[in-house]
């Protein structure tokens, strides 16, 4: 369980929230890549990245850099921003 304390208020985020998050992500970047007919080498060429870093995002790997998953999200044609809902 992680917490997350702001300036003005309490915000909790659960592990298994972020967890939950990440899965849909790594569904949302492989069910793309593949209606697409991309490989994980073609996206990871298109993107500057290894291959496994792109089996490291479709396998919801935590560690991966944001700005990885965002460069591949956007090479993919994804708008993660406009899938967000306000809390």
């Amino acid at each position: 369980m992680a917490l997350t304390l702001q300036a003005t208020d309490v915000t909790i985020c659960y592990m298994s929230d972020v967890t939950n998050i990440l899965d849909e992500l790594a569904t949302l970047i492989r069910t793309r890549r593949k209606a697409l007919g991309l490989s994980q080498q073609d996206v990871a060429d298109m993107c500057g990245v290894q291959r496994q870093t792109i089996g490291r995002i479709e396998s919801a790997d935590p560690t991966v850099a944001v700005g990885t998953v965002a460069t591949v999200t956007n090479v993919l044609g994804i708008d993660i921003l406009g899938r967000m809902e306000p809390t």
